[in-house]
């Protein structure tokens, strides 16, 4: 696909989900005040917790037991379908992957959020959905591609630069890299994170908005001024060029992170 035609394409496809988003909150939450969270879920009790932790022991175990017929798997899949598909080999790939799964996230917790089926789970009491914070997450979340993905789209199809793995991952390196690569997320991040904390100007004038939402909403993920916004995106983007990790690595990271950092921002309390 030529860049202008994923561009266009792109454009497209974030202005209908955003407008179904939008109108999915307007139709469910008209005349409708979100029930308030009077005893917040303190968190999971001790048994449980041991018990997905149990629970996570065994499917690693499984994995392991089963781990040449998962790198035959991955194999088959990398060398006859992914490492030559064309939006493996795109460069912009992985941020349109991360895209695309913060677009399922959000899609998701607007779902949760709108039911309140998770409700009991809050770590705090729910504010009603004033008009106000609905435009304002309609709003976020609609620029938000232009600030990141429209720029990169153009970034890449100016230089490309991609180069695609060639030997088929096995399942072990990728856990390994993935999780390496949030190692160094985490770093980068702290590093950023605070130094917009410690310095007041910065603060004020550029990661101060991030926090004006005491409520927390899966839309907050994104609550960002464009400054802010890249300087959250930079941790990722060094991250997965620190290490020299397999194309799929980078794209599974993208999953990854994306999903953790949108829980992060839900306000929901979660076993992990």
């Amino acid at each position: 696909m030529f860049p202008l035609q994923l561009i266009l394409a792109n454009v497209v496809l974030v202005a209908g989900y955003t407008g179904a988003i939008y109108w999915l909150r307007k139709a469910f939450l008209r005349g409708v005040e979100a029930p308030a969270v009077t005893n917040p879920f303190p968190g999971f009790d001790r048994e449980t917790v041991f018990a997905a932790r149990i629970l996570v022991c065994i499917l690693f175990i499984a994995l392991m037991w089963w781990r040449a017929a998962v790198d035959g798997f991955l194999q088959d899949l990398w060398e006859n379908d992914l490492r030559s598909h064309w939006f493996v080999v795109h460069d912009s790939a992985e941020p349109l992957v991360s895209t695309y799964s913060f677009a399922l996230y959000y899609a998701a917790f607007v779902a949760v959020d709108t039911s309140g089926v998770l409700d009991h789970y809050r770590l705090h009491k729910r504010a009603p959905d004033t008009l106000e914070n609905k435009h304002n997450k309609f709003h976020q979340f609609f620029y938000s591609p232009s600030f990141y993905l429209f720029p990169i789209l153009i970034f890449d199809a100016c230089f490309p630069r991609k180069v695609v793995s060639q030997d088929p991952p096995t399942i072990l390196s990728l856990i390994g890299e993935v999780v390496g690569q949030l190692f160094f997320y985490d770093i980068y991040f702290f590093c950023i994170h605070m130094t917009l904390h410690k310095v007041p100007s910065l603060y004020r004038s550029v990661h101060n908005m991030h926090h004006t939402n005491q409520d927390l909403y899966a839309s907050d993920t994104f609550r960002f001024t464009m400054i802010d916004f890249w300087l959250n995106v930079i941790p990722s983007i060094l991250s997965v060029n620190t290490l020299n990790n397999h194309t799929l690595t980078r794209i599974l990271y993208d999953v990854v992170i994306t999903l953790l950092l949108v829980v992060n921002h839900s306000g929901y309390d979660f076993l992990f």
